[in-house]
């Protein structure tokens, strides 16, 4: 995506269909990963094993200013809201090209702040938000980087043995 945040700025998300009220800035959005890091005894270095993706967790603050903001606000926080005792909270669908290139497009509310008064005429409302992903399998050991051959011999022995993989139909 050609996101171009100086010349087309992106002030607002947009969750389950609405967009918010005033300015929304975005904080500490991720693609964390997961890495295990397995030693051996009385060995140096150690084996990594990748576990996956995690969630990320972030901010988005709405600095609201005006009765119209405020307006907005009222109807925009009602999906914000703590779900009604015994019914499982849903995630809700959030667009905004940062979330989109990180590869977050569904998030649950971790936690809503009061508003706070942060400048004249200016309220600021913090939400924590955790994204939402179903499990898939991802455990797996990385084969190791990837040598680049700089020996002209190294690179004539490739070569030829890719001519004769090529002509006994196999890959090498």
């Amino acid at each position: 995506m050609a996101f171009d945040p100086v010349s087309d700025p992106v002030d607002f998300i947009v969750l389950s269909g609405v967009r918010s009220p005033g300015i929304c800035e975005l904080e500490k959005a991720s693609s964390p990963r997961r890495w295990d890091e397995r030693r051996g005894f009385g060995l140096s270095g150690a084996t990594t094993i990748f576990r996956g993706v995690a969630l990320s967790h972030f901010v988005a603050k709405f600095r609201l200013y005006s009765a119209e903001d405020w307006a907005g606000w009222s109807t925009f926080s009602t999906m914000l809201a703590r779900p009604p005792v015994g019914e499982r909270p849903r995630a809700l669908e959030i667009v905004h090209p940062i979330l989109e290139d990180l590869g977050i497009s569904a998030v649950g509310v971790e936690e809503l702040k009061q508003p706070i008064q942060t400048g004249h005429g200016e309220w600021t409302v913090e939400v924590l938000f955790i994204e939402y992903r179903k499990l898939a399998p991802a455990l797996s050991a990385p084969d190791g980087a990837a040598a680049a051959v700089t020996d002209p011999i190294d690179r004539e022995i490739e070569r030829l043995a890719g001519q004769v993989a090529a002509l006994a139909g196999v890959t090498p």
